[in-house]
């Protein structure tokens, strides 16, 4: 179980902060994995559409955890969009954008092609590009 040490939006890459915390992804950070694509709390007026909340507990998607094998996790895109099959590393929002420089560390794997703002389908898998 990982509690959340700063809000985290859905469909975000995570990365570990502490001892069994975890935080959004800044670019060129290592992600672990993904938060959920759902909201911690119901979709009620003046509740947040957080994945989590800073103390609570983090619903993830890890790399190897076997979940992704029922079903594709679902990653926002940041500027640029991807394509299909490109390989996605997290920006400075925690969005998953197309690698592009010798040893960037990407996390996912694109399933299927967008743009910037929509969500798509990924396969979690973390590595380092290189050219």
């Amino acid at each position: 179980m990982y509690k959340a040490s700063a809000d985290i939006r859905v469909s975000r890459f995570v990365k570990a902060s502490g001892t069994n915390t975890v935080a959004e992804c800044d670019a060129g950070e290592r992600p672990i994995g993904i938060s959920a694509e759902y909201s911690e709390a119901a979709p009620l007026p003046g509740y947040t559409e957080l994945s989590a909340t800073s103390g609570n507990p983090a619903s993830l998607y890890l790399a190897g955890d076997g979940q992704q094998e029922d079903r594709p996790i679902l990653l926002i895109l940041g500027s640029g969009g991807a394509t299909f099959g490109a390989l996605l590393k997290a920006d400075t929002d925690g969005a998953g954008v197309a690698v592009a420089s010798d040893k960037d560390c990407y996390g996912a794997f694109a399933l299927a092609a967008g743009s910037a703002g929509e969500t798509i389908p990924v396969r979690l898998m973390v590595g380092y590009y290189a050219v």
